[in-house]
């Protein structure tokens, strides 16, 4: 892929997840304080954006965020998903607003069915695609 083509899509990926006031900024070490946990979140989040996966599993992406991160997060993950991204996401009692933005959801699954589903979706994954 042309340098510009990643360019273009890590510029993409840095305004969908609203990521513009820190485009500089280190994230930081365990001695060093960097960006926020709230940017941190939506960084490692967009780490794995970039790299266009077929399949991406997130669990609790929203834990820890504000409604407008929570939401900014959710609108970039649609995105992803209507460009051809299956996202797998375990979201425990999302806000009203957040509900709207889930193409698909299971409702009241046991946590234990939850585990199941995930490792079937993902033997199917490894079978189809490794």
């Amino acid at each position: 892929m042309p340098q510009h083509d990643k360019v273009l899509i890590v510029e993409r990926v840095i305004d969908s997840l609203g990521l513009q006031t820190i485009r500089n900024s280190l994230v930081g070490t365990v001695e060093k304080r960097g960006i926020s946990g709230v940017q941190r979140k939506r960084v490692n989040v967009g780490i794995e954006m970039v790299i266009k996966p077929s399949l991406l599993i997130l669990d609790e992406p929203t834990s820890g965020l504000d409604s407008s991160s929570s939401l900014l997060l959710l609108k970039a993950l649609c995105r992803e998903a209507l460009e051809g991204t299956n996202i797998c996401a375990v979201i425990h009692q999302p806000r009203l607003p957040l509900n709207n933005h889930f193409c698909s959801r299971l409702i009241e699954v046991s946590e234990r069915f939850l585990n199941m589903m995930i490792l079937s979706v993902l033997q199917l994954y490894i079978v189809q695609y490794v």
